[in-house]
């Protein structure tokens, strides 16, 4: 909830999500046969969660942030993702 309360609403991070066209996807988890648990162990096999998945145009695998992480990161991250 942390990282739904403070990193994502920041004006900066939804500038950037805008600017970069990111399309926002949220697995819900709370069943243990829910369907994302198979690409969360694949991304992250302790299954730890928060996890955020930032996939880019030109890049074969995502930046990861797990854990708590700050709007500086998410940012980064954004950034890193859209370089070509």
């Amino acid at each position: 909830k942390f990282i739904e309360n403070h990193v994502f609403p920041d004006p900066q991070v939804l500038k950037a999500i805008s600017d970069h066209r990111v399309v926002l996807l949220k697995a819900d988890l709370t069943q243990k046969d829910a369907a994302g648990w198979p690409l969360l162990k694949k991304l992250n096999s302790s299954g730890g969660i928060p996890l955020t998945a930032v996939y880019g145009p030109s890049r074969d695998e995502p930046i990861q942030l797990t854990s708590i992480y700050s709007t500086d990161d998410l940012l980064k991250a954004l950034t890193k993702a859209g370089e070509k």
